[in-house]
């Protein structure tokens, strides 16, 4: 199974623009924040709330161009998909 959100939160450092804010958003922990300042690990983004490198930059992402309350949506559906235990 291929989970959807993989490709922007893998290799992505390139996408953190530093000492700028970054709107950035953790499929693991589901939240979204403004920094100006990254963590990473091999090359991933590391969120700075939970210290998981599920974390990407909205703006190089899905969550680009849609609303907040469906941002929530698909960061919830993409937990579910990567973090829920398979039965």
């Amino acid at each position: 199974m291929s989970l959807e959100y993989m490709k922007w939160v893998t290799n992505n450092v390139h996408t953190f623009v530093p000492n700028t804010m970054n709107i950035v958003a953790c499929v693991y922990c589901r939240k979204i924040y403004e920094t100006k300042s990254y963590y990473t690990m091999h090359n991933c983004l590391v969120c700075e709330k939970c210290g998981i490198d599920a974390l990407m930059v909205v703006s190089h992402s899905p969550l680009q161009n849609l609303a907040e309350h469906e941002r929530i949506a698909l960061l919830d559906k993409w937990h579910d998909d990567g973090f829920t235990p398979i039965p």
